[in-house]
């Protein structure tokens, strides 16, 4: 009996990306792969995942050890940062990006006794409204502040993350992209990264810095297909047999 199995296409994938890519041309790509790459497999679609990203993102650290063990050695983000000196220790070790979204990262990092080897880039998140991670925008700058003090800090982007950018009725997103505009306009910013998915393809003021497309890899359109197509392909393809039929 022929078991049910998850067919993963990753010309789809290709495709995919590049369709992300003609959506904001010029833009770097950070292919969000938590959660097993939303289930089809982070490990098995690596080799395409280089192919068309500039960096990748994960949402821990474990996610990322997987990735570094199976010889992954481009630039990867770790969404949820790090909680505790030993988690820090480890991601420098892996040579990870990591995103910073509380004021319990400000004290870890300041009190690291970093070694000569210890780099990396750092991703400060303000939060503009999803109320979920992140600083407030008051406090943004300060944190900016304490990062570039780091004498390992290689790089700091100033992220956020949209709430409801899939609820083209709300006037949400239009606001956190105006907040975010209006407390980090001319800060010493590294980059910024805005576009999720849904960000990506119904609000044009989000296409700039680093896109960080999650479900649109995988073929999934989180709006409208008919006001906003896509041309996104499925890469996962279930198959079962069938043990009987009746009419």
């Amino acid at each position: 009996m022929i078991k049910t199995r998850a067919i993963i296409d990753t010309h789809a994938l290709l495709h995919n990306m590049q369709q992300v890519k003609k959506t904001a041309p010029g833009c770097p790509l950070m292919a969000v792969i938590k959660a097993d790459a939303y289930g089809h497999g982070a490990v098995g679609l690596l080799q395409a995942l280089q192919q068309q990203s500039d960096a990748l993102a994960v949402a821990r650290l474990e996610e990322a050890r997987t990735l570094r063990s199976h010889g992954f050695t481009g630039r990867l983000l770790l969404l949820a940062g790090v909680s505790n000196h030993t988690e820090l220790k480890e991601a420098l070790r892996l040579q990870l990006d990591m995103v910073v979204h509380d004021i319990a990262h400000l004290e870890l990092f300041t009190n690291h006794t970093a070694s000569s080897t210890d780099s990396a880039h750092l991703w400060l998140k303000m939060d503009t409204g999803m109320h979920r991670l992140g600083f407030a925008p008051d406090a943004f700058v300060q944190a900016l502040a304490s990062l570039r003090t780091l004498n390992w800090c290689r790089s700091v982007t100033g992220m956020t993350h949209f709430s409801s950018s899939d609820d083209l009725a709300k006037d949400k997103t239009n606001q956190q992209l105006a907040c975010f505009q209006q407390h980090s306009q001319g800060l010493a910013l590294d980059g910024v990264s805005l576009a999720n998915s849904a960000g990506l393809l119904a609000w044009p003021a989000a296409r700039k810095g680093w896109l960080r497309p999650g479900l649109m890899l995988y073929g999934v359109n989180p709006l409208d297909e008919q006001r906003y197509p896509t041309n996104l392909l499925p890469v996962m393809q279930l198959e079962a047999q069938v043990i009987g039929n009746k009419n």
